[in-house]
């Protein structure tokens, strides 16, 4: 197998992935401690993790959609990205996002207008954990397309000269975070094959907690 290139020009330290993630934690922490002087500090906490959520996913997005193939090739393989620790942190980031967020909303009293608003904010909190184990599995897609001889997965682009965008990467991730398996792409390699389990197992324990969180919003609004 011929070695892959690497990048030519290297993400600044500011877009690369943990980075993002260690930003958006500090402004959620901020913003929780912020706001814990003026309401209950159960829904502070889960402000802040919104506000986490929000700002990694912010920050992903801005670098990664404008990326043409030529640079998605140049940056995937750079040593400011390393998805599978990316995905370890962030999986375990999220699972604990979720549990906080359910374990704060259960602490609300029943009935109350702070137990809508702690559904509120679960809910959005655990859809934002969704999001963002969309958005690097995206990454850690496209860094195995680059390490495969046929890149693992089939876009059937009708020019096969035509290479991949992170776009393409985001919307196979996506796909599979709402579906629970792949649609028109074609996986054609083993490791692709194992990362597409791992996050569709991941996808689908997310999309009961989104359904759950739902269920405790509109149990809470009708009591």
């Amino acid at each position: 197998m011929d070695e892959p290139e690497t990048a030519t020009s290297p993400l600044p330290r500011l877009q690369q992935t943990r980075v993002q993630l260690l930003i958006g934690v500090v402004a959620g922490v901020v913003l929780a401690v912020a706001l814990g002087q003026l309401i209950p500090w159960t829904l502070a906490s889960m402000a802040g993790v919104i506000l986490a959520e929000c700002v990694f996913l912010v920050l992903s997005l801005r670098v990664i959609v404008p990326m043409d193939p030529q640079q998605t090739a140049d940056n995937v393989l750079s040593e400011n990205l390393s998805p599978l620790e990316d995905e370890l942190v962030l999986v375990v980031a999220s699972a604990a996002a979720i549990i906080s967020l359910v374990v704060l909303g259960l602490s609300q009293h029943h009935g109350s207008a702070q137990e809508i608003t702690a559904a509120v904010f679960m809910l959005l909190g655990v859809f934002g954990a969704w999001a963002c184990v969309q958005q690097t599995y995206s990454i850690h897609y496209a860094y195995l397309y680059y390490l495969e001889d046929d890149g693992g997965v089939n876009f059937h682009e009708e020019d096969e000269s035509v290479k991949p965008r992170f776009t393409d990467f985001m919307y196979l991730s996506y796909s599979i975070g709402m579906t629970y398996g792949v649609t028109d792409p074609e996986i054609t390699s083993q490791a692709v094959r194992f990362t597409v389990l791992r996050h569709s197992v991941l996808a689908f324990v997310f999309g009961m907690a989104i359904l759950g969180a739902a269920i405790n919003l509109i149990a809470g609004i009708f009591q």
